[in-house]
């Protein structure tokens, strides 16, 4: 999915990864948004690149209908989507902090997943091994996690378009 997809998609992109940059640095993390390939800034410390690997939006149609919600006096009604996403977080390591460094910033980066993301139902976590990129620097371990959400969205009855999106881990 790109910038160019209809229907609010890049939007839903965009607040999952908002949503993972601020768990990661409210659990310690120094997290920066993954760069475009070819553009890598010269790193002074262990930092987590987070970006989508690949997503899907696995309801058919615009959005499911589900209810009506009250809102500032107001009623909207409710729809939603469930988004699965393959969440790329590469730890990144200076030269001089060395391999071990990397992978213990990559072991704490998987037992912190493990417990959780607000928002987000976590599957699977994939972890590759910690390897040096001579043209940045660095030491590198990407880590991997498939990861499912709601994605709420309230539409104004008094026009067609959406006014908000929320990301829920489960249904409630």
């Amino acid at each position: 999915m790109g910038a160019s997809d209809e229907g609010g998609r890049c939007g839903k992109l965009e607040q999952l990864i908002e949503a993972v940059l601020k768990w990661l640095k409210q659990a310690g993390f120094a997290a920066v948004r993954r760069l475009p390939e070819g553009v890598f800034p010269t790193l002074t410390d262990t930092v987590v690149a987070v970006g989508i690997q690949k997503a899907e939006a696995t309801d058919a149609g615009l959005y499911s209908y589900l209810g009506v919600l009250e809102t500032d006096g107001k009623t909207v009604s409710l729809y939603g989507k469930r988004l699965e996403a393959e969440i790329s977080m590469e730890v990144l390591c200076p030269e001089e902090q060395g391999a071990k460094r990397c992978m213990q910033t990559a072991d704490a980066l998987v037992t912190k997943l493990s417990g959780g993301v607000p928002g987000l139902t976590i599957g699977k976590i994939c972890v590759e091994a910690c390897r040096f990129a001579a043209n940045a620097d660095c030491y590198g371990s990407k880590v991997t996690a498939q990861t499912l959400a709601y994605v709420y969205a309230l539409a104004n009855e008094e026009e067609t378009e959406f006014t908000d999106f929320i990301l829920k881990g489960e249904v409630q």
